[in-house]
């Protein structure tokens, strides 16, 4: 049988593949790098996180340190009564609690570096609720020039810090204030404000690839106003039929439905066009694919 050959270079570092995945080490981090984020401390029990909130306040979220990517790892708490309902995520350790920042605008920016040139951005993301409980994604956050300024100064020193190789996907929240705080971020493509060819000059996947092989990195320009909405194994079915009727939309899947699936399993996105939202969000609804 052949043997595998061995991984002789990783081009993105362990450095923040690790610290995208433990809460704790990304927030001192963060903190070390002199951007803003959400208070937050380390509690070990229920008593200490009924000692927190004299701090932290309400509304919060109680987190485990190490990110698991699912609803498993972290729990909401908007009132006192709610506390004793989080005892189950100490099974794994200690935790975070944080502060849920008031804010106006979530949104999500990627920088794209292929370790040699200058780094490369992708157009700000602003995530948005649009029907219950469902989000989309805006292919143009409406922010101002200098809170853009900011949101770009803060991606760039956080690629130079992390010495990102490929691509590096920011969370941030901005108050009403126009101060930005960063809340997380991943040495990947995301699922929420996903870029693709049809939104942008170069997809976010390619960017990567680039990045990664240390390719040249063309700067990115997008393709007009776009919605972005996932489909999820729950939507597919109601998704597909709607191929033939939705002209201007584009369909980007990848899988099919399948029985091992949960019914909330990313299947693929559509983009819609978005030069006017209130037009699109109307368009979303009658197409009955969300029945939310």
């Amino acid at each position: 049988s052949q043997t595998l050959p061995l991984l002789k270079s990783l081009p993105q570092g362990l450095a923040v593949l690790e610290l995208a995945h433990h809460r704790l080490d990304e927030r001192r981090f963060l903190n070390e790098s002199a951007v803003n984020i959400p208070p937050f401390e380390i509690v070990h029990n229920l008593v200490e996180v009924y000692e927190a909130l004299e701090s932290i306040g309400f509304p919060c979220v109680l987190k485990t340190v190490r990110r698991t990517h699912t609803q498993d790892d972290y729990f909401e708490i908007k009132e006192l009564s709610d506390v004793k309902n989080a005892q189950h995520l100490f099974k794994e350790g200690p935790c975070l609690l944080e502060s849920e920042i008031p804010y106006s605008k979530e949104i999500r920016v990627s920088v794209v570096s292929n370790g040699e040139e200058a780094p490369v951005f992708f157009p700000i993301v602003e995530k948005k609720l649009l029907t219950g409980r469902l989000e989309g994604y805006y292919s143009n956050a409406n922010l101002l020039r200098e809170e853009q300024d900011e949101v770009y100064r803060i991606a760039e020193i956080l690629s130079d810090s992390l010495a990102v190789q490929g691509i590096l996907t920011i969370k941030m929240k901005i108050n009403e204030f126009g101060i930005i705080y960063v809340t997380g971020f991943e040495p990947t493509t995301l699922d929420d404000g996903i870029y693709s060819e049809v939104a942008c000059s170069m997809s976010q996947f390619e960017a990567h690839i680039r990045g990664l092989c240390g390719w040249p990195l063309p700067l990115v320009t997008v393709l007009g106003e776009w919605l972005t909405v996932p489909i999820r194994q729950a939507q597919y079915s109601l998704a597909v039929p709607q191929l033939p009727f939705q002209a201007d939309w584009r369909f980007l899947f990848y899988g099919q439905k399948r029985a091992e699936f949960d019914e909330n399993s990313l299947l693929g996105h559509v983009l819609i066009p978005a030069e006017d939202r209130n037009e699109a969000i109307a368009k979303m609804i009658s197409s009955h694919i969300w029945n939310d």
